[in-house]
């Protein structure tokens, strides 16, 4: 027998019309919740901050950022809580170099890499296979050759015979063999040294080295602790440097949706950059620990964007051809990068931002 119709009928019309108003009361404090962007815990709260993830728990990503202000737009995704809003749990997990990120990437430690471009020739050239996501950096005077003046460096061609560090497998050692090729010195008259950034600093503030190629904010302290003992050498006509987003090879097929809301947070803070750059500087000053003044002087030659363009493509050929000749890689041909390119994501959330030609 039905144990409910067992239940006395005044009694069951009592629990249908309690039943009535807790329902009553859920959809009325529902409906507060969304109308006065109330964030508490409970339904009302996770219906709010899942809406845009279709009513689900959000998506968790781990994000590899090198910290240094050349990745602002991703940090100020997380930052102020774009990743969030897009229905997503990300943490950043910081790292010396975009390298460092690629290989925790490739060993599964983390979902996505944030990096320069001569990581990204270096892991196609040993067969690694990824998905290209987005360029969200853009610089030609990302990089440059610090030099002690005082160890007899006045022009390029004193770098003969010079120690001259840079932090191998990363966009300084190719920038210091551009500068090096540019100003015809030969590579063998040069003694490399290996360093990671922050000790790339120490060693040449020791003069341990005579001589580093670096990236911002350790060239900006470098110059400002050697004051005139410090020689830039070279321009920003010499390369161009691009940071990119790189994930584990068929994620862009699996997790379309998670891609495009992750990008879309970028492309967010992209514009806060360009509409609001006291706000973004104080963020990523915050964030990072220095002071707004480096952050600002750090970001004021940058292009922050969120694109796939054409000059990626021939960034990365240049680069596969640099770490052949140099014997970098054993590889005999340069690969096809557009096979690396997966655009579906970003033209889902700007089209006009894809301009890679198939």
């Amino acid at each position: 027998m039905n144990r409910i119709a067992m239940i006395p009928g005044r009694f069951r019309r009592r629990v249908a019309a309690a039943a009535l108003i807790v329902l009553v009361a859920i959809a009325t404090a529902v409906a507060i919740a969304f109308a006065f962007g109330f964030e508490f815990s409970g339904l009302a709260g996770n219906l709010r901050r899942y809406a845009r993830a279709g009513a689900t728990a959000p998506a968790k990503l781990t994000l590899g950022v090198p910290a240094v202000p050349s990745f602002a737009n991703v940090i100020l995704a997380h930052e102020l809580g774009y990743f969030k809003e897009e229905g997503l749990e990300v943490a950043i997990k910081w790292y010396p170099t975009g390298a460092a990120a690629c290989a925790d990437m490739l060993a599964g430690k983390i979902d996505i890499a944030l990096t320069a471009d001569t990581p990204i020739a270096l892991m196609a050239l040993k067969g690694k296979r990824f998905d290209v996501l987005a360029t969200t950096f853009e610089s030609g005077d990302f990089l440059k050759m610090v030099a002690r003046r005082d160890r007899g460096i006045e022009k390029p061609s004193d770098l003969a015979g010079r120690k001259l560090g840079s932090a191998f497998g990363t966009t300084a050692e190719f920038t210091q063999d551009s500068i090096l090729a540019i100003n015809r010195i030969a590579p063998a008259s040069v003694i490399r040294v290996n360093l990671a950034p922050a000790r790339a600093v120490e060693a040449l503030l020791a003069a341990e080295v005579d001589a580093v190629t670096i990236w911002a904010p350790y060239t900006r302290e470098l110059i400002e602790r050697l004051g005139d003992a410090a020689i830039i050498i070279g321009d920003n006509t010499i390369s161009l440097t691009t940071i990119n987003v790189v994930a584990p090879e068929g994620t862009a097929r699996r997790q379309p949706e998670e891609m495009r809301r992750m990008l879309a947070a970028i492309v967010r803070a992209t514009r806060l950059i360009h509409t609001d750059t006291d706000r973004s500087i104080g963020a990523i000053a915050r964030v990072l620990g220095l002071s707004a003044s480096t952050v600002r002087a750090d970001m004021r030659s940058a292009d922050f964007v969120v694109v796939l363009n054409q000059s990626l493509i021939i960034l990365l050929e240049d680069q596969a051809r640099w770490a052949i000749k140099r014997g970098i890689v054993e590889a005999g041909e340069v690969p096809n990068f557009l096979e690396f390119i997966h655009a579906d994501a970003l033209a889902a959330v700007q089209p006009d931002a894809v301009s890679v030609i198939r």
